[in-house]
């Protein structure tokens, strides 16, 4: 099993760091000038490596999401998840005459749009998907 960050993200006040990993999970590091303290505070809800973490809405809230098209919205103020949505799912493609192969519909990035207050998701569709960031 690969481990280590594929992405990272920083608040507003480069005080507070969130990675996510190949091991599934979301960490919400602390950082000061001499101390760096990390909450793990996905607790097993993403299933698969973590493509993209973003801080929202005035880092009130952070989004995440993995390879196996699941989007998670996390309240930052209690270090806990939201909402778990599949916003991008598994596709059956037919491949030489009645052989099925199953292809993962992930997503690989994610944006927020502050003014619109949107996520924007690529997927490995090569498609983009937005999703309204509701109070």
């Amino acid at each position: 099993m690969a481990s280590g960050v594929i992405s990272i993200s920083t608040n507003q006040h480069s005080d507070w760091i969130l990675t996510g990993g190949y091991d599934s999970q979301v960490r919400l590091w602390q950082v000061g000038r001499q101390t760096q303290v990390m909450l793990n505070i996905s607790r097993n809800v993403h299933k698969t490596p973590v493509s993209a973490v973003k801080f929202i809405k005035n880092d009130q809230m952070a989004a995440s999401c993995s390879v196996d098209g699941q989007l998670v919205l996390w309240d930052m103020i209690e270090s806990k998840e939201k909402k778990a949505l599949t916003v991008l799912t598994s596709i059956q493609i037919p491949v030489q005459q009645l052989k099925k192969i199953e292809k993962d519909m992930g997503v690989i990035s994610l944006e927020y749009n502050q003014v619109s207050n949107e996520l924007i998701l690529l997927g490995t569709d090569r498609k983009l998907k937005f999703f309204s960031v509701a109070s």
